[in-house]
C-alpha cells in the first residue's frame, strides 16, 4: 500500500500568511499517524498474528492501528487504562471508530510490554514512536521539500506540535530547512527525553510555554483558538494538540515562510467537545458556532 501525497493549502490567520500541509487529508489512512506506522507496511505480514498497543483512550495512534490491523485482516489488543463510566457506556470520537474497526480494548492500570508478547505479535510502542517511523516521515519530508523548492520559499521553517516528538525529530534529520515544535505532553525537558530515546543530535528547536503543559487539558482559551482557526482558515483542527501548537506559533517572529503540518486528528474532537460542554456550558461551546 502506498501514501497519496497530501495536499498544501495556503491561508491567512490573525492577519499572517501561513502554508498548511493537510495531512489530516492523506490517503488511504488520514493523519500523521499513518506516516509513523508506514514502516510496518513493508513487514511480512504473514509472519504476524496480531498487533499490540497500549495509550489513551481518544490516541490517535490507536485508531491509526486500527485501520491497519483491520486492512491487514489481523486482530488488535489496545491496553487502556480503565475508562471512564460514561464513554464505556457510550464510546465516541476515536474509541468509537477503533471498537467499530474491531478493536479488542483491554482495560487495565499495567500496560504490556514488547517481552511478555507471544511470538507472532506486531508491539508497537505507545504513540508510535519507534524506529520504524522515521520511514514514512522521510517520505514526507522529501515532499516538503520539493514544495519549498518549487514554491521558491523565503526561509522556510516547519512547524508541528509534539507529543512524543516522533515526528518532529525524524523530520528535522531529512527536511532542508528548520524544524520548530512545542511540547504538548509534559515540558521541554520531557520532550528532549523523548528526542533522545529515538535518535541523536541534533534535534528541533523547542518554542513555546515553559510549564509541564497537562494534556488533554481543558482552556477556554483553547477552545476560542481552535473555533477562530476554523473561522478564518476554513479548516477544522484538531482540539488536542493544534490549540497549543497554534498558541505557540503565533507567538513567534518570524519573518520567512511557515508551513503548519496538519497532523490530523479531528475524530477525536467530538470526545473533546463533550468535554468542554460538561465544563464550562452548552452555552459557551455553542456560541462559538459550528
Amino acid at each position: 500500500m502506498r501514501l497519496v501525497e497530501s495536499p498544501m493549502e495556503q491561508v491567512e490567520f490573525r492577519g499572517r500568511p501561513y502554508f498548511v500541509k493537510r495531512d489530516d487529508r492523506l490517503h488511504p489512512f488520514p493523519g500523521n499517524k499513518a506516516r509513523k506506522l508506514r514502516g510496518l507496511l513493508a513487514l511480512d505480514w504473514t509472519k504476524i498474528g496480531r498487533v499490540v498497543s497500549h495509550g489513551g483512550n481518544q490516541s490517535n495512534a490507536m485508531l491509526a492501528l486500527a485501520r491497519l490491523a483491520h486492512f491487514q485482516g489481523r486482530p488488535f489488543d489496545y491496553h487502556i487504562p480503565p475508562l471512564p463510566a460514561s464513554l464505556r457506556t457510550a464510546p465516541i470520537g476515536n474509541l468509537g471508530l477503533a471498537l467499530e474497526l474491531g478493536m479488542n480494548l483491554i482495560e487495565t492500570r499495567r500496560p504490556p510490554k514488547r517481552e511478555s508478547c507471544p511470538t507472532g505479535t506486531l508491539f508497537v510502542p505507545q504513540g508510535a514512536a519507534m524506529a520504524e517511523a522515521e520511514i514514512g516521515l522521510r517520505e514526507l519530508a522529501r515532499e516538503l521539500n520539493r514544495f519549498a523548492r518549487n514554491q521558491e520559499l523565503r526561509r522556510p521553517i516547519l512547524f508541528v506540535p509534539s507529543g512524543t516528538g516522533t515526528t518532529a525529530v525524524y523530520l528535522h534529520r531529512h527536511l532542508s530547512f528548520p524544524v520548530l515544535t512545542t511540547p504538548c505532553v509534559g515540558d521541554r525537558d520531557y520532550l528532549r527525553r523523548q528526542f533522545a530515546e529515538l535518535t541523536s543530535p541534533p534535534y528541533p528547536a523547542i518554542i513555546g510555554d515553559e510549564a509541564k503543559a497537562r494534556f488533554g487539558r481543558l482552556e477556554e482559551g483553547y477552545l476560542r483558538l481552535w473555533s477562530a482557526l476554523r473561522r478564518e482558515t476554513g479548516i477544522e483542527f484538531d482540539l488536542l494538540y493544534d490549540p497549543p501548537g497554534w498558541r505557540a506559533l503565533t507567538r513567534l517572529d518570524h519573518d520567512g515562510d511557515i508551513i503548519y503540518l496538519h497532523c490530523g486528528g479531528q475524530e477525536g474532537n467530538a470526545s473533546m467537545l463533550a468535554r468542554y460542554r460538561r465544563r464550562f456550558g452548552e452555552e459557551v461551546v455553542d456560541s462559538l458556532g459550528p
